[in-house]
């Protein structure tokens, strides 16, 4: 079927019409969405200001502490021996001991200070102080033979064992249990011999 011209003319013109009006609409919603974006990018703008100059300050910040840092230090072999030399000091200083004047007092500390095996270990300075000499000048010839640290050991123990007996007979049943088992390491290491350990004994007293 064809159509005659005036009709083509009509229908060319009924789409064009359309065509018109789809384009505006289309234009109005492209407008509408620019605008909703300009909005919407103003109402997110103060917040992205604000996080962007925490992050500013916190650089900033970051820089400034930077910069005060102290330069690292290194310690020399010198610095460790002088650390060492300071706390040798400081333990000598601290593990001086004060004797007590007071008999109790005296047995709870010899009570305190005797080892395991019965012994007693005493700095030149404690026996400076209980006996008012120096523990060099105490020797017996019945230990002359042994090591020097254990001569020492033992003539240590004697001492404590004469001072229990003169200074605190009165709180003997004390430290008798302690003279006892004292005696009993001295006799182990003079092979038994209860006569060496009278002969030292007798030494020690001549001598304090």
């Amino acid at each position: 079927m064809f159509l005659s011209r005036g009709e083509r003319l009509d229908d060319l013109e009924y789409h064009c019409s359309t065509l018109q009006a789809n384009a505006s609409r289309f234009s109005k919603a492209v407008s509408q969405e620019k605008a909703f974006s300009v909005n919407i990018g103003s109402i997110f703008q103060p917040a992205i200001n604000f996080v962007s100059s925490l992050f500013t300050k916190k650089s900033t910040k970051n820089i400034a502490a930077s910069s005060d840092l102290k330069p690292a230090s290194y310690s020399t072999n010198d610095d460790v021996d002088q650390s060492l030399n300071s706390s040798n000091s400081s333990n000598s200083q601290t593990s001086k001991i004060i004797w007590p004047a007071d008999e109790q007092k005296l047995v709870d500390r010899f009570i305190e200070l005797q080892q395991y095996d019965g012994l007693w270990i005493l700095t030149t300075d404690d026996v400076n102080q209980l006996t008012g000499k120096s523990l060099t000048i105490f020797s017996s010839s019945i230990i002359e033979k042994l090591e020097k640290n254990i001569q020492q050991l033992i003539i240590t123990t004697v001492i404590v064992m004469i001072l229990l007996e003169t200074r605190c007979l009165t709180l003997k049943t004390l430290w008798q249990a302690l003279s006892n088992k004292a005696y009993k390491r001295l006799k182990e290491l003079l092979d038994g011999d209860e006569s060496k350990i009278e002969q030292l004994m007798k030494d020690i007293r001549d001598q304090y």
